[in-house]
């Protein structure tokens, strides 16, 4: 049970008896400090008054003794204590300059003061202000019916209330230990106030503890209550708000000598003027005398989830496959309206949708009550489908909405024949996708080949299932052939968006064979032709038989061949006509937007710009392949080079100068002037050989090097990123744009960080702004490939001495500013070191961040811009390569269909010169001329 009173008007203390007048008097104080500390004074017969210079010497020493050993990495302003201006203030306004009169002050209650030094930053909370230990004193004035029991369950009913804020995932226990000199009660809760610590905190719809008053006069004798005063008690939201207390119990104890007030319920909406402090006071006045009149603060904290709210300003647009909801939020609030304490935890279900983040099912409330999920969730359901997402709060499920996708429906436009050739074309098919009102929908469209609108056509009668891609424009494709099989019966094939398969549409044709004609010579071995000229010619049966019998299957496939490649080659042109316009266009972006930002960083990031210059002359003092990159243009390394990364020393900056140096020593030149690439391919389309290894200086990087008149002398590390093992662990944090690995820092046995140690060398690079998106096909981010293969978890220490005591914890080795260098394999390099020619540029990191903000934004979509480019030109080349086979392929097929010409144009000749020659030739008696053609039926 907790009491406290702080006076306005009239002192209210302890009751005493005439027993303890007698005793040793002993004065607490609190005081306040100006830095926000607070340090407890106890003075035993100090006598009737102290001047105020010695008082604070006291304060002084209990100052320094309780804060030897703070954590150095709060900062606290200088105390002053010997300004001019130094005065104490107590609980009532009164300030004390001179002396300290114990006369106004009660022996055995805590009193508070406040240091003033004279300068304005005051501090507005204080560490360690109260004190709940209870004052055995007050026993005298409780009631009768107040027992041991009663106490107990008081105490075990605060911790109940401590636990209760616990998150669903914390442990709630309360556990009472009873041996011979006392009873321990310990719960897993909170402290009460804002530090974890000591305060009075309650959460609306709870109750604060009773509150006993004890009224004095002038005198300090104790006076009875002659009545139940009409109180005026209301909560003061931090004077945003003023709520009147009605629920409350007002009752006099122990012979009218105790005032007190309980069941004072706390109920309101208005929290989230306080949040997130969330401090209030409780104000206590009589109606009429104005006998009373407190202010007791404490804290009040909003309730547990009861109800959310989601605000998606775009619930009712017609929602799609692939949609990202842009603006989503989130709002939490308890049963009275405030929303609620923030790192609430909610598990968010999905039906339907995708997170974009990953973060996960779980998320926190923020400081504002609410989670923002602003394009956080897409749309992944199918056409016509219902998708929904819930939020769920300590297994109950508290909001699900529901949302109807778009429906659409694919449909083919082109009448097919009921009945065709086999071996023939389906040619200029058109299909398209509609809504259900039966309109295009012209956003199903994508000029990137081989992206995410494509109609696939998937034969359903082969048994290879053989499947071609045409491309959607503006919510149609048209399909410019479709081989017909060669055997007869039904022709299947099925016709589907690439990405959803929900839409399809089966098309049949009935596959028909063509009757082939053949003459057979029947009874005779001559057969007699008319000629041209009248003359009757006699056909010997071996060359009648040896023309029929040409394979005219054999042209008419090879004429149709040649039909369907050249068909082929037409789409093939298509494409790539549009790839290359594709990627003109992103270079042409890419290009824009390199001018933009290296205007933007010249304008923002002078000093930066200035080191990086220095560094970039340096490189140029030498030919080396760095040497060479440094000259070519920025718009001819995006697109000639669009998968180098750049140099290694130009990647990144440090902070200090010592750091620059040292980093570069560990490295040494040859690294530090590495070639970056993200593949293997793009390394070795730096430099080509010749049939007997020597390089080929007239391809790859030499080319650009002889033009610049600066060819490579020698040799260079090329560092290939999708070869190297990434950084297994998470970042610091999702949302530093950095990307900081999480790595532990080393410990001692005592548990405390090395002295001297700085951090990891991989997390203090700070990455180029232009490359903080760089990521290679896999995802992985500069930092944890490239950097933590040239750094591992080497560590950073400010002297020798420091590196060399931390020795035994060190795992990948480590550095000091101040020139030593340990290496992971237990190598420590001594003597005279040549200072580093190329170094990393120096500048703080502060100055990045305080660059315009659309600058990281003009620097993700470079990188956007470049991934594109990088897919498109593989597209492009394969695209390229198959029209080259293709073409090849047209070029066979004319030249077998050309030879068969020939070879019936020869068979012709030959057969008509033979008939001419036995023209004059009688035809031999009891000869007959059948011509008996047979029908073949194969359907």
């Amino acid at each position: 049970m907790l009491n406290r009173c702080v006076a306005k008007k009239r002192r209210y203390a302890e009751i005493s008896n005439e027993k303890n007048q007698e005793e040793i008097k002993v004065y607490n104080f609190k005081v306040l400090l100006p830095n926000g500390t607070s340090v407890d004074v106890r003075l035993e017969q100090p006598g009737d008054q102290m001047h105020i210079n010695e008082f604070l010497e006291l304060v002084r020493a209990e100052h320094k003794r309780t804060f030897k050993d703070f954590d150095s990495s709060k900062f606290r302003r200088k105390i002053f204590w010997n300004s001019e201006s130094v005065y104490l203030e107590d609980a009532t306004g009164c300030k004390i300059r001179y002396k300290i009169l114990f006369c106004q002050f009660l022996p055995k209650i805590c009193h508070f003061l406040i240091l003033h030094d004279g300068q304005e930053n005051m501090a507005s909370s204080y560490e360690n202000m109260w004190d709940l230990t209870p004052g055995t004193n007050l026993l005298t004035e409780l009631p009768e019916s107040y027992t041991f029991v009663t106490a107990l369950a008081d105490l075990i009913d605060n911790s109940l209330q401590a636990v209760w804020s616990n998150n669903t995932n914390e442990r709630k226990m309360i556990s009472v230990t009873v041996d011979e000199a006392r009873i321990s009660i310990f719960d897993t809760g909170p402290g009460m106030d804002e530090t974890e610590e000591n305060s009075i905190a309650k959460w609306v719809g709870s109750y604060l503890p009773p509150l006993a008053i004890a009224c004095y006069d002038k005198y300090d004798n104790h006076m009875p209550f002659m009545s139940i005063p009409e109180l005026d008690v209301a909560i003061n939201m931090n004077g945003t708000a003023i709520l009147p207390v009605e629920k409350l119990k007002v009752e006099l104890l122990s012979s009218n000598m105790i005032l007190q007030i309980s069941d004072i319920l706390i109920e309101s909406g208005e929290l989230d003027k306080i949040r997130p402090q969330y401090e209030a006071s409780l104000g206590i006045s009589c109606s009429h005398d104005k006998l009373i009149s407190l202010a007791i603060p404490f804290l009040v904290f909003p309730g547990s989830l009861q109800s959310v709210k989601a605000f998606i300003p775009d619930l009712e647009k017609q929602w799609l496959p692939g949609d990202v909801i842009k603006e989503m939020l989130l709002e939490m609030y308890d049963s009275y309206g405030n929303h609620v304490q923030q790192g609430t935890e909610v598990l968010l279900s999905l039906d339907g949708f995708c997170f974009q983040d990953n973060a996960g099912p779980k998320r926190k409330v923020d400081a504002e009550g609410c989670i923002n999920l602003n394009g956080i969730l897409k749309v992944i359901g199918s056409f016509g489908k219902t998708v929904s997402f819930s939020v769920e709060y300590d297994g109950q499920l508290l909001l699900r909405n529901e949302i109807q996708i778009g429906e659409r429906e694919l449909r083919i436009l082109t009448t097919l024949p009921d009945n065709c050739a086999a071996g023939s074309l389906l040619e200029n098919i058109i299909f398209e996708v509609v809504d259900s009102n039966g309109t295009v929908d012209e956003t199903i469209h994508d000029m990137r080949f081989g992206q995410s609108h494509m109609l696939t056509i998937t034969s359903v009668s082969s048994e290879e299932n053989d499947c071609v891609r045409f491309m959607f424009s503006h919510g149609r494709c048209v399909v410019p052939f479709i081989i017909v099989p060669r055997e007869p019966g039904i022709f299947s094939f099925v016709a589907a968006h690439s990405c959803y398969p929900e839409l399809f549409v089966v098309c049949k044709v009935n596959v028909m064979q063509y009757p082939k004609m053949k003459m057979n010579l029947v009874e005779h071995d001559t057969v007699p032709f008319q000629s041209p000229g009248g003359k009757m010619v006699v056909f010997q049966e071996e060359p009648v038989s040896a023309m029929w019998k040409y394979n005219l299957d054999d042209m008419k496939k090879n004429e149709d061949d040649v039909k369907r490649i050249g068909s082929l080659i037409k789409v093939l042109e298509s494409n790539l006509k549009l790839l290359t316009e594709e990627k003109a266009s992103t270079e042409n972006e890419i290009s824009e937007l390199q001018d933009l930002y290296r205007h933007q960083t010249n304008s923002h990031m002078h000093d930066f710009v200035t080191d990086k210059e220095v560094v970039i002359k340096q490189i140029e003092m030498n030919n080396t392949a760095a040497c060479v990159w440094c000259n070519i243009p920025a718009d001819i390394q995006s697109q000639e080079l669009p998968d180098v990364v750049g140099i290694v020393a130009l990647l990144g900056s440090v902070s200090t100068e010592s750091l620059s140096r040292m980093l570069a020593k560990y490295l040494g030149e040859e690294l530090m002037l590495a070639v970056v690439c993200k593949s293997y391919a793009a390394a070795r389309r730096l430099e080509k050989y010749g049939e007997g290894g020597e390089v080929d200086r007239s391809d790859g990087l030499h080319v650009v090097a002889a033009q610049l008149g600066r060819p490579i002398n020698c040799g260079f590390l090329v560092i290939c990123l999708e070869d190297l093992c990434p950084f297994r662990g998470k970042f610091k944090s999702d949302e530093d744009p950095q990307k900081k690995l999480s790595l532990v820092d080393p410990i001692l046995p005592t548990g405390e960080i090395p002295s001297g140690f700085l951090g990891h060398a991989v997390n203090m690079v700070n990455i180029e702004i232009q490359h903080l998106h760089t990521r290679t096909n896999k995802g992985y981010y500069l930092r944890e490939t490239l950097f933590y293969l040239l750094f591992g978890e080497l560590q950073v220490y400010g002297t020798r001495e420091q590196m060399n005591q931390a020795r035994a914890f060190v795992k990948h080795g480590a550095i000091s500013l101040d020139g030593g260098i340990l290496k992971s394999n237990g190598i420590l390099l001594l003597g005279p070191q040549r200072e580093p020619e190329v170094r990393f540029p120096v500048v703080a990191f502060e100055a990045q961040l305080q660059i315009a903000p659309n600058i990281k934004d003009i620097a993700k979509k470079i990188e956007k811009n470049r991934l594109e480019l990088g897919e498109i030109s593989v597209k492009c080349n394969k695209v390229s390569k198959e029209h080259g086979k293709t073409k090849k392929r047209l070029g066979k097929k004319m030249q077998q269909l050309e030879r068969q010409y020939n070879e019936l144009g020869a068979l012709l000749k030959e057969s008509l010169l033979g008939s001419n020659c036995a023209a004059d030739n009688p035809i031999p008696s009891g000869t007959s001329v059948t011509d008996n053609w047979e029908e073949e039926d194969s359907t």
